[in-house]
């Protein structure tokens, strides 16, 4: 699922966002796969990007684009996750 997987966070108002877990600011390798820390992700490579998950948006200065996003809808307690 996704390019290094999937990191769904229920957000306020019990609304739910689903991101890539690959850092969209490298190319894929196994270092570009993040690491969850609290509301944060971090990216395994020397340069360690950092994201937020409430937003998507790179908290490392200098970066140009944010985390890739996942549509998710809810339906009762199931959630669809889609591109």
């Amino acid at each position: 699922e996704g390019n290094g997987g999937l990191i769904i966070m229920r957000t306020i108002g019990d609304n739910f966002v689903a991101w890539d877990r690959a850092d969209p600011s490298h190319t894929q390798e196994s270092c570009s796969i993040m690491t969850l820390q609290g509301t944060q992700v971090t990216c395994n490579c020397d340069d360690g990007n950092q994201y937020d998950l409430n937003t998507g948006l790179p908290l490392t200065q200098g970066l140009s684009c944010g985390l890739k996003a996942y549509r998710v809808e809810q339906s009762g307690n199931l959630l669809f996750i889609s591109n």
